[in-house]
């Protein structure tokens, strides 16, 4: 055969170099109404065929797109590796979901994919669909197809209902896109990528009140991206918020429903106040606090409460008390206890009433009630799922514990999915990461490209610092974004399941499809095993009624 097809789940990575793709060929599969499902076709060749014509023909018409996995060079992977990976070298690996191409090219003994999208309505009526890819190229007579039989079950997923926010970062979308912070072409980019995050369901958004004090080096600066404007004319601040009311509606009016305000002191520790700009008695705006401010002294206290209880007033005219939130300081550890707790004291003062929440992962700051709504790290979360912290939230960090779930590219594809099981297990009301469109260098120290650098310069495990690609028109999905979306998917259809069963017999249930203990660090350990949990979970529910 000239040219060979393989229909592979949305799990398994097609690495250029396999021999073959190691999951059997995906033939059927169960959906939900209502749901994105996923899959690739794979395909492999012993010579070189430019000009491959790609089509896609289904009963399910314009629902099913299709686009090119495209592959990125990666050269760190992480600082230590466990058994469940793809690899430890370097080299190209599939990630960003790139428009299919007027043709393809199948190149010598190397595996390439095709990217698979099916959106169903919710309306969309039960029955079986088959969707057949095929790929033609009529001078080397080629022709070949591939098919995969799509049941639409007449049940659909519900809502959702966890929060989650991807931080995205307006300074790197105005440098990678060469325009002006808050300028029309920024604000449209804005738009572009906030419904980007909505269609994957991300609920709720890093707010810039001033440039976010996060990945910084210490005496640096990000780019400024403040979207409160402040004055101090002789000694007395002025506040105004219309850039910030520009960015509500506008994230409103793309879906989003939460809104984070940026952290109120520097990250690791809360010394410092964030850099803001200041324009005083009439001048060109300067930079006023900073990394040469002291996060106690008396100038950056006196600017905070007076700044406060203008936010929340502003708060309070749009309607925003219940669906916001606050930051102190990201990540700080236990030589940092006390500096949290002096920082804090004017938050919980002036903000009584708001959730404050903080990534964070010892206990400590919880039980001496410093962040009653702390967000530990998956790997320690079952610590504070012990220690009976309500609402909990957890989020990825860029050095996981071994076997532990995250979404980095030399990861199968099925320890990333299997988080929106994890997320049901222990009833996760929120999940962060630091990472939406982190375009920058670490300590934002220079700007890389991230079609050849996703590693922050050498600094990061590679796919730990974005989701998303700068495209030309717009944001470029990744294979981990859609894995993202499937994981939450995920989570709704056990939510699903648990409204027709009850809670106890749907854990029941997970576990025992799991093959057992489904826990942080135990779960399903192929991409076959983890897609066949959930084509059981929908069955389970359909049975249910």
């Amino acid at each position: 055969m000239k040219l060979r097809l393989k229909a592979v789940s949305s799990l398994t990575k097609v690495m250029p170099d396999e021999t073959v793709p190691a999951e059997r060929p995906l033939a059927a599969a169960c959906v939900l109404r209502g749901e994105v499902f996923s899959f690739q076709v794979a395909y492999y060749a012993e010579k070189h065929y430019p000009g491959l014509q790609c089509r896609v023909a289904s009963p399910l018409g314009d629902a099913v797109t299709l686009r090119q996995v495209g592959l990125v060079p990666a050269q760190l992977l992480h600082w230590e590796f466990d058994d469940n990976i793809i690899t430890r070298h370097p080299g190209l690996f599939p990630d960003p979901l790139l428009p299919l191409p007027a043709t393809l090219t199948a190149f010598p003994h190397q595996w390439r994919s095709v990217w698979v999208t099916v959106k169903l309505p919710e309306d969309c009526p039960a029955g079986v669909y088959p969707i057949t890819v095929t790929m033609t190229n009529e001078k080397e007579e080629i022709d070949v197809a591939a098919t995969v039989t799509l049941e639409v079950l007449p049940a659909a997923l519900p809502p959702q209902r966890m929060i989650r926010t991807e931080w995205i970062y307006a300074d790197c979308l105005a440098v990678l896109y060469h325009t002006e912070v808050w300028s029309e072409r920024h604000w449209e980019l804005l738009a572009q990528y906030f419904r980007n995050m909505v269609e994957h369901g991300i609920t709720q958004v890093l707010t810039p009140l001033f440039t976010v004090p996060l990945d910084t080096e210490v005496g640096g600066e990000r780019p400024t991206a403040q979207l409160v404007e402040v004055a101090c004319d002789r000694g007395r601040f002025r506040f105004d918020f219309a850039r910030l009311d520009r960015w509500v509606e506008l994230a409103r009016n793309c879906g989003l429903r939460q809104f984070e305000f940026s952290h109120l002191y520097t990250q690791w520790g809360a010394k410092h106040a964030p850099k803001i700009m200041v324009r005083r008695d009439g001048g060109a705006p300067e930079r006023m606090f900073g990394w040469d401010t002291d996060a106690m002294g008396d100038d950056y206290q006196s600017f905070l409460a007076v700044f406060l209880d203008e936010l929340v007033a502003y708060i309070d005219r749009r309607g925003l008390r219940d669906c916001c939130c606050f930051h102190i300081s990201d990540e700080p550890d236990l030589t940092m206890l006390e500096d949290y707790r002096r920082a804090g004291a004017i938050i919980r003062t002036r903000l009584a009433g708001f959730r404050v929440v903080d990534a964070m992962s010892h206990l400590e700051f919880y039980r001496e009630k410093l962040c009653l709504n702390p967000i530990p790290c998956l790997e320690a979360l079952e610590d504070f799922v012990a220690a009976g912290v309500p609402e909990l939230w957890t989020y990825y960090c860029c050095n996981p514990a071994t076997g532990s779930s995250n979404r980095f590219f030399h990861y199968s594809g099925e320890r990333t999915r299997v988080l929106g099981f994890q997320l049901y297990r222990y009833d996760i009301r929120g999940f962060l990461h630091w990472g939406y469109n982190f375009w920058f260098a670490r300590w934002s120290k220079g700007v890389i490209d991230p079609f050849t650098c996703p590693d922050a310069g050498a600094q990061f495990p590679a796919g730990d610092a974005f989701l998303v690609y700068p495209g030309a028109d717009g944001p470029v999905d990744s294979l981990r974004h859609e894995l993202m979306r499937e994981a939450l998917q995920d989570q709704r259809a056990m939510q699903l399941l648990e409204s027709r069963i009850g809670r106890d017999a749907a854990l029941a249930f997970l576990q025992e499809s799991a093959g057992g203990e489904l826990s942080v660090m135990s779960y399903p350990q192929s991409p076959e095993a983890l897609f066949n949990l959930r084509q059981v979970v929908n069955r389970r529910i359909i049975a249910a009624g």
